[in-house]
């Protein structure tokens, strides 16, 4: 009886009772490139009017508007979970109303494996994290 009483505990902390498998946590994760902002460096090179930000992995691009009201910024591109480990080539824009660039950077960013809920348990995946700023371009995370 006292083993049951232990097992949510157990179970919650990602363990195991003795000779038994190991429990994995229930973190999810998607492989993908994800690229941060902060929204003030580009909203005021729209003269108030919001912009466009864009992020392209490889062939595959979401775009979202930009404002000075948003808490923060960010675009994610998903990748197919085998998609590393690999070198992929990114590219992040952010357009005024008009067409006006703000911003245009290309990079390259190495997938780093990630197994959030240790290295016996799925998912494995693979994800890149950049920062996008006026004045350095794109750099890791």
């Amino acid at each position: 009886m006292r083993r049951l009483a232990l097992l949510p505990i157990l179970l919650a902390a990602g363990c195991a009772l003795p000779g038994e498998s190991r429990a994995c946590t229930l973190v999810g994760a998607e492989s993908g490139v994800r690229v941060g902002w902060r929204p003030s460096d580009f909203a005021a090179g729209a003269n108030g009017d919001g912009a466009t930000a864009r992020l392209c992995v490889r062939d595959d691009c979401v775009e979202r508007a930009v404002t000075a009201r948003d808490p923060l910024g960010a675009l994610s591109v998903r990748l197919d979970d085998d998609a590393g480990p690999a070198t992929v080539p990114v590219r992040f824009t952010v357009t005024a109303p008009g067409g006006r660039i703000l911003f245009d950077d290309r990079t390259e960013a190495t997938l780093k494996r990630s197994a959030p809920n240790g290295e016996e348990c799925p998912p494995v995946v693979w994800q890149a994290a950049l920062r996008a700023a006026p004045d350095e371009g794109l750099t890791r995370n």
